[in-house]
């Protein structure tokens, strides 16, 4: 069902989270720091997801121009696709990465605006107990996502890493290992040899528009 943009949607998993045996801080505390910790760009991003979701929904173009602020406020672009891209990337001039990283936007908006039409009715389960990302300084979002024909959920972890402006998506796991970066590496090889980088940033750019029908 769903494109390498976001991987699989099965179904809701509304999580029950155990009580810690420490002292619980004061709730505004709680919501303060729920308000700005790594969870938070994720719950944004569910959020305009039921958004651009939802019956009457409009055109695909006006759900991407919808959705498109939350991606760029949610997804560190730049740093996903430089471990798509690998050791090349640091070759390209500044202007192909430009171009590059405007395909690879449009691509990333325009894919999750196919997977998430209107009526979808998607569910979006995040769990607030954040853990440490393996092998790495950020945090681990672990969320659930799918809908009415799977009771259980599959899980979908989001690595965030701190930037400016706050905690951004650095790559996404679907059941908790699967890198949708690696899974993007192994889909844009073919494109990136034949093209080079502007191959790469065509392919992308036909992709987007292949996904918003146009």
């Amino acid at each position: 069902m769903m494109k390498s943009a976001l991987l699989t949607v099965c179904a809701p998993l509304m999580l029950g989270v155990p009580l810690a045996l420490t002292a619980i801080p004061p709730a505004h505390a709680q919501s303060a720091a729920a308000a700005s910790g790594p969870a938070a760009p994720i719950g944004d991003l569910y959020a305009a997801l039921k958004t651009i979701q939802a019956p009457g929904g409009g055109s695909a173009e006006s759900r991407a121009s919808a959705l498109a602020p939350t991606i760029d406020k949610v997804f560190d672009l730049e740093a996903i696709l430089h471990k798509v891209v690998g050791l090349k990337y640091d070759g390209f001039t500044t202007e192909q990465k430009q171009a590059l990283l405007a395909a690879f936007r449009n691509y990333t908006i325009a894919a999750y605006v196919d997977s998430f039409k209107p009526g979808a009715n998607v569910q979006f389960a995040v769990d607030p107990a954040v853990r440490a990302a393996p092998g790495g300084t950020g945090q681990l979002v672990t969320t659930h996502i799918g809908g009415t024909d799977n009771p259980t959920g599959t899980e979908i972890d989001y690595p965030m890493e701190q930037a400016s402006g706050g905690w951004r998506v650095t790559d996404v796991l679907l059941q908790g290992h699967i890198s949708q970066a690696a899974a993007q590496r192994a889909e844009f090889r073919s494109s990136l040899s034949a093209g080079g980088v502007e191959g790469l940033t065509a392919a992308l750019q036909a992709k987007a528009k292949k996904f918003l029908g146009e």
